[in-house]
């Protein structure tokens, strides 16, 4: 089947799985028009099994082939068209470089000024664990399936963001992966209430922490000190 829209060659089994993948997701979208396209492009599909001739069964699916790839190409324009749009820009700081937080001193430094490298710290390794775990809770089964059988129909941006996420999700399986500053070998292949367990578990270490060091500036500030000096002798 070859695309108006596109100038390309493209498998009907990958056209019909994309499609289904438009039904699925516009499909139950608040926006009146978008839902009636997802009702559209399901009837297309279908109107290549009803047809009475073989000639009228390749017509049928070279226009159905014909809308899909158009609609598709078109994604970006469409409220919620783009894949994964309400959520782009998040995924697109999961797949970025995890911030560096230094390591911890052995001798935590006196007073107030003293936390504060350490709660920086703290507020990083904090951060690193909920975005392992946003990692870890993203469904790629439908971008890995397209990436395997029609990576031609997303755009450089898509593939990249993805790929990234699916490198991403793997890392988790490793023997030597880390769950903020704890070793956490296979989390990936935990399941999803093995690896939530493991995340709060991670959360309340870094809460439990921050707290100490609270506790250690709090006791060791020179206003501290001051206020457990006695008071001078009265004058007279």
């Amino acid at each position: 089947l070859s695309s108006a829209a596109t100038g390309r060659s493209v498998p009907w089994t990958s056209t019909v799985a994309l499609g289904e993948r438009m039904v699925r997701e516009w499909g139950d979208r608040p926006d009146t028009t978008v839902r009636w396209m997802a009702h559209w492009v399901a009837e297309l599909m279908e109107r290549p099994e009803s047809a009475e001739t073989p000639e009228a069964r390749e017509e049928a699916q070279r226009a159905c082939a014909e809308a899909i790839q158009t609609l598709w190409a078109r994604r970006q324009h469409w409220p919620y068209g783009a894949p994964l749009q309400r959520v782009v820009e998040a995924l697109n700081a999961l797949a970025g470089p995890p911030e560096r937080f230094e390591k911890e001193r052995p001798e935590p430094e006196a007073g107030w000024a003293g936390a504060m490298s350490r709660i920086d710290r703290l507020g990083s390794e904090e951060w690193q664990i909920v975005r392992q775990a946003a990692i870890a809770e993203i469904d790629l089964s439908e971008e890995q399936t397209i990436l395997d059988t029609s990576p031609e129909d997303l755009e450089d941006n898509e593939r990249e963001l993805f790929e990234a996420l699916i490198k991403l999700q793997a890392r988790q399986k490793e023997a030597y992966f880390k769950l903020g500053s704890a070793r956490a070998e296979g989390f990936g292949e935990l399941s999803s209430e093995e690896k939530q367990q493991r995340v709060q578990d991670a959360l309340a270490a870094v809460e439990q922490k921050r707290a100490e060091v609270l506790t250690h500036a709090s006791a060791t500030s020179p206003m501290a000190a001051s206020r457990a000096e006695p008071p001078g002798p009265a004058d007279d």
